[in-house]
């Protein structure tokens, strides 16, 4: 799909055949601004399989219900769209919950995340650029929300997430700068070397609030950058 400002209301997805691979909306790299709402999905549990894939287009995705998919809303690695959000609904994936790319200023906001258990991504920030994240919750994957540990972008605004049962890192920011990390509610499973911040690299973070990991806030043994600003601790 290729519209410039296309509207897709209610559209719904199923896999009762076990097609492989299926994908339940994909947008072209020069559809911008489509608006993509109460879209459902259930991709019966199929390896590489998407419920929106934006490429390199962007899209608002408000209240979707997907389920039984790989990735859920995700767009290109490399792509730098402007204008992706995903606002409210839940998503259920065995990957990635919703995928970010390189992305300018995305904004996910009221969303339910839940994975397949100790694996995947719940809300993957990978190498966007100041990424908003406001009261979503995300469950059962092995990181939360997480950055790649190479993005030097301008890092996320995170406020008011629920993040519980991860086996690895509750919140990853990478070498991101200026990231910040507000009354988050962050429990993990008690595995050895978890984390339920990890800063790795990343400069001026202002974050605070974790439980249930071998490490509460943890940084790279490495990092000379900015430290953080840890408020009620």
């Amino acid at each position: 799909m290729n519209t410039v400002g296309a509207m897709l209301r209610r559209l719904k997805v199923v896999n009762p055949n076990a097609v492989p691979r299926p994908t339940g909306i994909q947008l072209a790299a020069a559809a911008t601004g489509v608006v993509i709402d109460r879209f459902t999905m259930d991709g019966g549990d199929q390896a590489s399989s998407f419920g929106i894939n934006l490429t390199t287009g962007s899209a608002r995705v408000a209240d979707a219900a997907i389920s039984g998919v790989a990735t859920g809303v995700g767009v290109t690695s490399t792509s730098t769209a402007a204008g992706v959000a995903v606002q409210g609904g839940s998503i259920q994936a065995s990957l990635t919950g919703i995928g970010l790319g390189a992305t300018t200023a995305p904004a996910v906001a009221d969303v339910t995340v839940s994975g397949p258990g100790n694996a995947g991504t719940g809300i993957d920030l990978a190498n966007s650029s100041g990424a908003q994240v406001t009261s979503s919750s995300v469950s059962d994957f092995s990181r939360g929300i997480g950055t790649t540990n190479t993005s030097t972008a301008a890092g996320p605004d995170i406020t008011d997430a629920v993040v519980t049962r991860v086996g690895r890192e509750g919140i990853s920011l990478g070498p991101t700068d200026g990231a910040r990390v507000t009354t988050p509610q962050i429990t993990g499973t008690d595995t050895a070397t978890s984390a339920g911040i990890q800063l790795y690299r990343a400069t001026a973070a202002v974050l605070d609030r974790v439980s249930h990991f071998s490490y509460g806030v943890a940084t790279n043994f490495a990092d000379t950058g900015a430290g953080p600003r840890i408020v009620s601790p």
